[in-house]
């Protein structure tokens, strides 16, 4: 007999994972660890860390170089140690 989860906390922490990996990183850790501690922990869990994405947004130079700092310093403060694999994508150099 299958019995339904009644909220989000009833489910398994593996499908907490699965719908957590969907959201773009920066919303991902911006917003979700001031949920509650058990979601906190989640965010920063080694099965999310394992493989980080990341897209640059096209800004002028200065928001573009802080961007960038700012991501690598997340980096190595929380994930570094888990990374297995990490995709970067910065925007294309735009022509005059």
């Amino acid at each position: 007999m299958l019995t339904r989860a009644t909220n989000f906390s009833d489910l398994p922490v593996e499908a907490h994972l699965l719908i957590l990996e969907q959201m773009p990183l920066k919303e991902r850790h911006r917003a979700v660890p001031l949920v509650c501690r058990s979601w906190n922990a989640l965010v920063h869990s080694t099965p999310l860390l394992r493989h980080v994405s990341v897209r640059m947004d096209n800004q002028g130079d200065i928001e573009a170089e802080l961007q960038i700092s700012s991501f690598l310093e997340w980096l190595l403060r929380h994930a570094a140690p888990h990374v297995q694999h990490l995709a970067v994508s910065l925007p294309a150099e735009q022509s005059a």
